[in-house]
C-alpha cells in the first residue's frame, strides 16, 4: 500500500515528466558560460554525447518506468523510486555523475546539458520522498515506543513487571556506581596534602559506605531520571561537592560562603532523598515511565514539525495569496517575502498543475529550464535545513545561486544522501536508544528463570503422586467416555433413529395386548349371552359389535337381576360370571387409556430427545468455548479491539487537530508546544505534521487484514478520503474542515471503530 511519501513522490515525478518533453525540446540556456559549453561540444563526437543520454535515460528508466504514463500517479500506482532506500538512490546518483571529474564534468552539449538537469530534477524529487518517508518512519518508531509505555504506565500489574525486568540493570548501575565513588573518595583521600596510609577511606568501615553511597545518590543510580528533574544529586555532583570540601579542607583562608553554600546544598538533597526514599518503588517506575514518554513526544514533536515543513512547501503559494488577501500590514509583508523566496521542486510543481491534473503545452510555457534548476538547488537547500539539526548550521550554503554545472549539483544531493541523512539517522537511533522498550532478553528473563525452575518442582511434584495422577487419569478417562457414550452419542443416536421412524420409541403395554383382551371380552360377552339369554345367529353379531364399543348392557341387566338374590345368583355361577366380565372390561379400558398415553408420548418423542440431550451439549459448548480460549487466548478479538481502539484515538486527533481552537495540541505537554505555537507557519507545519502522522496509521489499518471488507472499491473509497485529508485538511477553512472529518467520522460508525472503546 502506497503511503503519503510514495503519493507526493509519484505526484512531482509524474508532472516533471510531463514537463519534461518541452524542456527538452525548448533547450533553454543554462548559467554554464556559452564558451566552455561550446568548446565542451567541440571536443565530443555525436557518438558520445548519444551515448551520455542513453545513461541518463536509463538512470530515468530506473526511477520510473517508462511506459507509465503521467497520470498514473493514482494510490494504485507506486513507482520504483518511492521504495529507493538512500543507499541505492545515492549510489544511482554517483553512477550518473562521478565525482572528480575535471573538465569531464561539463556538458557535452546543450542538449545533453537539458537532459542531466532534468535527470537531477527527478533524483532530488526521489530524494525529497526518501527523506520524507524516513522521517515518517522515525515517527512511526516512536509512535509504537509510545504505545508500549503507555500500556506498563496505565497498569500497576505491567509497571510492578517492568520493574523486575530492569532489575539487572538497575543492580548494574547501582554497582558501577558505587565503585567509581570509592575509587573517587581513595582519589580524593590521596590529593589531599598531609594524608596518610590510616587516613584513607577502608572498605571495612561503615562510614566509607555511608560516604560512598549517601541515600539520594542510591536513589540516582536506580532510578536514574531523579538526577534531572528532581534535584538529587548525581555522582558528577557529588565528586564536584567532596572537591570543594576538600579545597576548603587544603586552604584555612578560602571563604566561608562556599563551606555555607555546600552545606545548604547538602541539607536540600538529604531532604530531597528522605521525601523520595517514602514513595513506593512503584512510584518511581512510574515517574519513569512518564519521563521517557515525555521524551517521546518531544521527539515526535521534532519530527512533526519538519514533516510539516516538507509537506507544506507545496501549498507555500496558496498560502502566500490568503495572506496578501489579508489587510494586517504585518501579514501581507510576510507573505511578501515568502513569495520572492525561490521555490523548491514541490512547490514549484504543485503550483504549475492542479494534484490529479496532467498540464497541457499552453500551462507549462512559462517554465523553464533555470526554474527546474533552480528548484531542484532550492529543494537540497530545504533537506538539508531539514535534516540538520537546530544546534548545527546547514551543510549546503543557503545562496539562492545554485552550482554552476549539473554535475556540482549532483555532488551536493549525493553529499546529502550519503552523509546528511546517515547522520540524522545515526541521530535519531542515538537519542531514541534511552527511549526505546527494553531489550527482548532483558524483557525474557524473568519467564528464562523462573520456566526452568517451576517446570523442576512440577516435574518433582509430578514423580512423587504418579500413582495417584495416574489413577486420577482412568477414572476422568472413564468419565469421559461414560459422558460421551451415554449422554452425547446414545440421545443423538436415537435422535436419529426418531427422524428415520425405525425406532418405536415409547412402549408403555405390548402391541397386541389391546386386541387380545378386546377380543377376549368380545367372546366373553357373547358366550353369556348364548347360555344366560339363548341368544342365537344376528343378535349375536350386533352383541359382538356393542361389546367392541364397550357397550354391555346385557351384562349389566343380568348383573342387576343377580344382585337382588346374590346367594342363589352365586350358587348357580352367573353373578361370579358377571363380576368377571366386568373386571375384563376395566382391563380393557385401562388397556385403552395406556393406549392413549403411549400415543401421545411417541408424537413428543422428538421434544423429550432433544431436552434429554440439551445439557450434555451445553456442557459440550462450555468446553469447546474454553478450550478455543486457551488456544487462541482471545488473541483476535482482543487485538481487532485493540486496533479499533486506535482508530478511534486517531478520529479523535484528527478532530482536535483540525478544530478551530487550537490552543491545546494533543499528545503533547512539553514545553516546546508553547515555543512552537508562537508562530503561526511552524503552528500550522505542526498540524500538518501530526496530521500526516495521524493518517499514516489510517493507511497502515487500510491494508492489514483488521479491515472488515476485502472489496477494492470500498478500501479504495477509503483511501481517498483519506488523502483528501492529507492535501487540504491543513490550509482548509473550518467548514471544510468539519466536512473532511465527517467522512472519516461516518466510516468510523461503518467500520465498528467505538467497538474498542465500548470494550
Amino acid at each position: 500500500m502506497a503511503s503519503y511519501a510514495a503519493d507526493l513522490t509519484a505526484h512531482l515525478a509524474a508532472t516533471l515528466s510531463s514537463l519534461s518533453p518541452s524542456l527538452v525540446s525548448s533547450s533553454p540556456g543554462t548559467p554554464s558560460s556559452d564558451l566552455q559549453a561550446s568548446t565542451s561540444a567541440r571536443k565530443h563526437s555525436p557518438e558520445d554525447i548519444q551515448s551520455r543520454e542513453d545513461q541518463l535515460k536509463a538512470v530515468l528508466a530506473k526511477l520510473r518506468p517508462s511506459g507509465a504514463s503521467s497520470s498514473s500517479s493514482g494510490p494504485s500506482t507506486r513507482p520504483p523510486a518511492a521504495s529507493l532506500s538512500a543507499v541505492d538512490l545515492a549510489a544511482l546518483v554517483d553512477g550518473a555523475f562521478p565525482p572528480f571529474q575535471g573538465q569531464a564534468a561539463f556538458p557535452l552539449s546543450r542538449q545533453t546539458e537539458t537532459v542531466e538537469l532534468v535527470t537531477l530534477a527527478q533524483l532530488a524529487v526521489a530524494a525529497y520522498g526518501v527523506v520524507l518517508r524516513t522521517l515518517m518512519d522515525e515517527a512511526a518508531e516512536l509512535e509504537l515506543s509510545d504505545q508500549y509505555w503507555s500500556g506498563l504506565e496505565s497498569e500497576a500489574w505491567n509497571t510492578a513487571l517492568y520493574l523486575v525486568q530492569t532489575t539487572p540493570n538497575r543492580a548494574i548501575s547501582l554497582a558501577t556506581v558505587t565503585a567509581t565513588r570509592l575509587r573517587q573518595l581513595t582519589t580524593a583521600s590521596l590529593r589531599t596534602s598531609g594524608s596518610s596510609p590510616g587516613e584513607r577511606p577502608s572498605l571495612f568501615q561503615l562510614n566509607t559506605w555511608r560516604r560512598a553511597l549517601p541515600p539520594s545518590l542510591f536513589l540516582t543510580s536506580v532510578f536514574p531520571h531523579l538526577a534531572g528533574t528532581s534535584g538529587l544529586p548525581s555522582l558528577a555532583e557529588l565528586d564536584k561537592a567532596d572537591s570543594d570540601g576538600e579545597v576548603s579542607t587544603a586552604d584555612p583562608g578560602a571563604t566561608s560562603a562556599l563551606s555555607l553554600s555546600s552545606a545548604t546544598r547538602l541539607t536540600r538533597q538529604t531532604a530531597r532523598s528522605l521525601v523520595f526514599l517514602t514513595l513506593s518503588p512503584l512510584s518511581l517506575t512510574r515517574q519513569e515511565i512518564a519521563q521517557r514518554r515525555e521524551g517521546i513526544r518531544r521527539t515526535r514533536d521534532e519530527l512533526a514539525q519538519r514533516i510539516g515543513e516538507l509537506t507544506l512547501v507545496a501549498s507555500e503559494s496558496d498560502a502566500g495569496d490568503k495572506l496578501l488577501q489579508n489587510d494586517d500590514a504585518a501579514a501581507s509583508k510576510a507573505a511578501k517575502e515568502e513569495l520572492q523566496r525561490p521555490p523548491g521542486l514541490a512547490q514549484l510543481f504543485t503550483t504549475q498543475t492542479p494534484r490529479t491534473a496532467v498540464p497541457s503545452h499552453k500551462e507549462t510555457a512559462d517554465l523553464s529550464l533555470d526554474d527546474v534548476k533552480q528548484a531542484t538547488w532550492q529543494t537540497l537547500i530545504h533537506l538539508d535545513g531539514v535534516l540538520t539539526p537546530a544546534s548545527s548550521s546547514p551543510t549546503l550554503s543557503a545562496t539562492s545561486l545554485p552550482p554552476s554545472t549539473p554535475a556540482d549539483l549532483a555532488h551536493s544531493l549525493s553529499f546529502l544522501l550519503s552523509r546528511t541523512l546517515p547522520s540524522h539517522q545515526h541521530r535519531f537511533v542515538a537519542s531514541s536508544r534511552a527511549l526505546a522498550p527494553p531489550s527482548a532478553l532483558a524483557r525474557a528473563w524473568p519467564t528464562l528463570v523462573t520456566l526452568p525452575l517451576a517446570s523442576l518442582v512440577l516435574a518433582r511434584a509430578v514423580y512423587h503422586n504418579r500413582a495417584t495422577l495416574r489413577q486420577w487419569l482412568a477414572e476422568g478417562y472413564e468419565a469421559a467416555r461414560g459422558f460421551a457414550l451415554d449422554w452425547v452419542v446414545e440421545p443423538v443416536r436415537k435422535i436419529l433413529d426418531t427422524l428415520r421412524g425405525g425406532d418405536e420409541g415409547v412402549a408403555l403395554m405390548g402391541r397386541e395386548s389391546l386386541r387380545s383382551d378386546l377380543e377376549s371380552l368380545e367372546r366373553m360377552v357373547v358366550d353369556f349371552a348364548r347360555d344366560q339369554y339363548r341368544v342365537e345367529g344376528g343378535e349375536l353379531a350386533q352383541l359382538r359389535e356393542r361389546a367392541r364399543q364397550g357397550d354391555l348392557t346385557t351384562v349389566l341387566k343380568a348383573w342387576e337381576q343377580d344382585i337382588k338374590s346374590p346367594i342363589r345368583s352365586a350358587v348357580s355361577g352367573s353373578l361370579i360370571r358377571t363380576l368377571l366380565i366386568q373386571v375384563q372390561k376395566v382391563k380393557v379400558d385401562v388397556a385403552l387409556a395406556m393406549d392413549g398415553i403411549e400415543k401421545m408420548l411417541k408424537s413428543q418423542q422428538l421434544t423429550f430427545a432433544f431436552v434429554g440431550v440439551a445439557p450434555s451439549m451445553l456442557v459440550l459448548a462450555v468446553l469447546g468455548r474454553w478450550m478455543r480460549g486457551l488456544v487462541r487466548r482471545d488473541g483476535g478479538s482482543k487485538k481487532r479491539r485493540d486496533v479499533n481502539r486506535r482508530c478511534w484515538m486517531t478520529l479523535r486527533q484528527l478532530d482536535l487537530l483540525l478544530s478551530p481552537p487550537r490552543s491545546k495540541r494533543p499528545r503533547s505537554s512539553s514545553t516546546t508546544t508553547t515555543s512552537s505555537s508562537s508562530s503561526p507557519s511552524s503552528a500550522r507545519a505542526l498540524t500538518q505534521g501530526y496530521l500526516l502522522l495521524s493518517l499514516s496509521s489510517l493507511r497502515t489499518y487500510s491494508a492489514s487484514a483488521h479491515f472488515p471488507s476485502r472489496d477494492t472499491q470500498l478500501r479504495a473509497a477509503f483511501l481517498d478520503d483519506v488523502r483528501a485529508l492529507e492535501d487540504g485538511a491543513a490550509l482548509a477553512g473550518n467548514e471544510e474542515r468539519r466536512v473532511l472529518v465527517g467522512r472519516l467520522e461516518r466510516w468510523a460508525r461503518g467500520l465498528g471503530w467505538d467497538e474498542g472503546v465500548r470494550a
